[in-house]
C-alpha cells in the first residue's frame, strides 16, 4: 500500500517538472558517453580486425576499470528499469536494445579479465 502512495506521488511530482537535458547531455557527459561505446566495441569486438592505435587501446583498457564498468552496468539497469516502470512495452525499445549491448560488452570484458587473472 505505501508503495502505491509513493508511486502515485511520483508520478505527479515527475509530471511536473521537466527534465534537465542540458545538463545531462551536456558536452563534456556526450563526449564521454561515446568514448565509453566506441571504447567497449573496440576492446569486445572479435571481428574487428582494423589496426587500433595501441596507446590508445591501453588508454581505453585502463580507464574502463572494473568499477568503472560496474557503474555503466548498474547506471543501464537503473535506465531501463525507470524507463520500463512507465511503459507498458514488453518487447523493449530501441533504446533498451541499445543499452543492453552495450550492458553486454562491460559484462563481456569484465569477465574477460576475470579469466585473465586466474
Amino acid at each position: 500500500m505505501a508503495g502505491d502512495f509513493a508511486s502515485i506521488f511520483h508520478t505527479i511530482m515527475a509530471s511536473q517538472r521537466p527534465v534537465d537535458y542540458d545538463t545531462i547531455l551536456s558536452t563534456p557527459n556526450m563526449a564521454e558517453a561515446n568514448f565509453v561505446r566506441s571504447a567497449l566495441s573496440i576492446l569486445t569486438d572479435p571481428d574487428d580486425e582494423e589496426d587500433h592505435d595501441k596507446d590508445m587501446v591501453a588508454v581505453a583498457y585502463k580507464k574502463l576499470s572494473d568499477d568503472y564498468l560496474r557503474g555503466i552496468m548498474t547506471g543501464i539497469v537503473v535506465s531501463i528499469y525507470a524507463d520500463h516502470r512507465w511503459s507498458n512495452n514488453s518487447m523493449g525499445t530501441p533504446a533498451h536494445h541499445e543499452l543492453g549491448d552495450i550492458y553486454e560488452q562491460a559484462s563481456a570484458l569484465l569477465l574477460e579479465r576475470l579469466g585473465t587473472e586466474a
